[in-house]
């Protein structure tokens, strides 16, 4: 009994190794080992699928972490499967991570690889010393394995702080991964000393005195001497004459003679004018010395007047006078009318004059004297200006030009239209409104001496010369008058037909169409017969026999004189419209007068 057991034991354990051989296709990893079994299984695959990596990070949680704060190799290949880089049950002492490493792309992992970094063995880095990541330090603690992950982005966490933390440790900001020097992208202009002027070509050295002994071993500080002012690096050469002041108040980076900021109008004397563009030399003459141990003390002459600079070219004319009286620092001639007070000669400058320029009437010439050039003898307009008028004012006036014109302005005239009045033509009406070059101005000529001062020398005859005999004795006004052309003045009761009634409201032109005289006084010449003929006689119509001028309606027609039936006794109170019935003739209502019957019957058949 017990051997049969003994058997059928020992062909069971042969049964169960060949059947876990068939599932398992090698021993896992010592990482893994704790994953032996077929119960396991499921740990890493999924039931009837390959291995797709999602119950990877179940456990792998540093990598997990690292994919959802999307930086490092697994986030940049999320999409990859992780058996691609991975392979287990190779044996308990197998790698679980294959790759190439000599073609592996460094930029899948987010950090490229650029400049000295190239050239740098994989195993310079990837070294545990070097892992900052505390969960990938812990999980190597627990297993030890050759990792990748986990390691600092900074440069001080593989590099030597050479200035131990006084600048930093944004190495970037300075250096680049293709050399330590020189520091292509520092920028003294981000500090507190911008290098400007000749300091920018200063070496770093000549201020930085900590860096000309420093050792690869020291670290590498930046201290500098004070820089509040230029004494701790440079000499002052004024001695202790501006002890009070700063060097910059006067220089500049751009160099010792480039003068920056001197406010010289804090000393007793401003610069105004051209003596702000004349060097310094010019009047401290102690900076001109360029021996040894010169000093720059800044000496001058006296300055009370401008004599002690400048000598006078007006000789003893103006001695008593200071060259201010006259003159200004910014232009020794253009400046003279702006301070030199005219109005103490014999000739004040007003108006137009005020704003001339002096050279306009003071010509200067090399070889004139000043009495030349400044005392003019010129008393009337004309000696300065043209005369416009040619002459024309000469006579009345004396080319006295202030008669008409003033010296803020040759135009307007000052000559009103009260002046005008008492000349020979009174300006009225619409005349005022008239500019004087349209009358006066003849083919670009002023003429004011007028030949005739009719109406037509200047206005258009335009009734065609039909009353050129009548303007003979009143002109124009006789009809019109200045204020307005078509006001007509004509008086009609001196013609043929005076207006009487409706006439006076007509206006001329529905009579007097392109002529006056010989016009009709019929009235069939203007107004349309309205009895279509039935009162014409031998080829006239007399519309005065029944009508007046007073209007159409006041009628002085009489029955009884006029017609051959006289309105008697009931008759007479009859309306016209009850006998004179209107009628169509020719596509028009008239109304009927005549012939008409006189017989009762005629009018009241059927009621007798």
């Amino acid at each position: 009994m017990l051997r049969r057991f003994l058997i059928l034991s020992f062909f069971l354990g042969a049964w169960s190794s060949c059947l876990w051989a068939q599932i398992s296709p090698g021993k896992l990893t010592r990482a893994h080992e704790n994953l032996e079994g077929v119960d396991n299984c499921t740990q890493c695959h999924d039931q009837g699928n390959e291995i797709t990596g999602t119950k990877c990070l179940q456990c792998h949680t540093e990598i997990r972490d690292a994919i959802n704060a999307k930086h490092g190799f697994h986030y940049q290949n999320a999409s990859v499967s992780c058996t691609n880089c991975h392979a287990d049950h190779l044996g308990t002492d197998a790698g679980i991570t294959h790759f190439d490493a000599t073609t592996f792309d460094h930029r899948n992992t987010g950090y490229p690889l650029s400049g000295k970094h190239a050239s740098v063995g994989c195993e310079s880095c990837h070294t545990p010393k070097r892992i900052k990541d505390a969960v990938v330090a812990k999980h190597l603690e627990q297993y030890p394995h050759q990792s990748f992950l986990g390691l600092g982005r900074q440069c001080v966490d593989c590099h030597q702080d050479r200035h131990a933390g006084s600048v930093g440790t944004s190495c970037e900001q300075c250096h680049s991964s293709a050399s330590w020097k020189p520091s292509a992208a520092f920028s003294h202009a981000a500090t507190k000393f911008p290098l400007l002027g000749k300091h920018a070509n200063v070496a770093c050295v000549q201020c930085h005195e900590t860096l000309k002994n420093s050792s690869p071993s020291e670290p590498m500080v930046f201290s500098v001497k004070g820089f509040d002012d230029c004494s701790a690096c440079h000499k002052s050469p004024h001695g202790d004459k501006f002890s009070k002041q700063t060097c910059s108040s006067c220089h500049t980076p751009g160099g010792w003679k480039e003068i920056g900021e001197f406010d010289h109008s804090k000393t007793s004397f401003p610069l105004l004018g051209k003596h702000r563009i004349v060097t310094c030399e010019g009047c401290h003459r102690g900076l001109a010395d360029k021996g040894q141990g010169a000093k720059r003390d800044f000496a001058t002459k006296p300055f009370t007047d401008c004599t002690p600079c400048h000598s006078s070219p007006h000789a003893p004319s103006f001695s008593e006078r200071s060259c201010n009286g006259c003159h200004t620092t910014k232009d020794w001639a253009l400046e003279a009318a702006k301070n030199f007070d005219h109005a103490l000669t014999s000739f004040p400058l007003r108006g137009k004059h005020a704003a001339l320029e002096c050279n306009a009437c003071h010509k200067p010439g090399k070889k004139l004297s000043f009495a030349t050039v400044y005392k003019l003898k010129k008393s009337v307009c004309t000696d300065c200006h043209e005369d416009k008028h040619k002459g024309q004012f000469t006579e009345k006036y004396g080319n006295d030009c202030s008669q008409c014109h003033t010296e803020d302005a040759y135009s307007p005239s000052t000559f009103s239209l009260d002046r005008h009045a008492v000349s020979r033509f009174r300006i009225s009406g619409a005349h005022q409104a008239v500019a004087c070059r349209d009358c006066h101005m003849v083919k670009s000529e002023w003429v004011f001496s007028m030949k005739s001062i009719s109406c037509g020398s200047c206005h258009k005859d335009h009734h065609d010369g039909l009353f050129t005999a009548f303007m003979k004795e009143k002109s124009c006004d006789a009809c019109h008058n200045s204020s307005l052309w078509k006001a007509i003045q004509f008086d009609h009761s001196q013609t043929s037909f005076p207006l009487i009634g409706q006439h006076t409201l007509v206006e001329c032109s529905r009579c007097h169409v392109n002529r006056y005289k010989g016009t009709s006084n019929t009235c069939g010449d203007c107004h349309s017969d309205p009895h279509a003929g039935q009162f014409t006689d031998k080829g006239k119509t007399d519309c005065a026999r029944c009508h007046t001028p007073i209007g159409r309606r006041a009628l002085i027609f009489r029955h009884d004189i006029q017609s051959t039936f006289a309105l008697t006794g009931a008759h007479a109170n009859v309306e016209c419209g009850a006998c004179h019935k209107p009628e169509m003739r020719n596509g028009k209502i008239v109304v009927h007068y005549k012939p008409l019957s006189s017989k009762c019957e005629s009018c009241h058949q059927g009621k007798l």
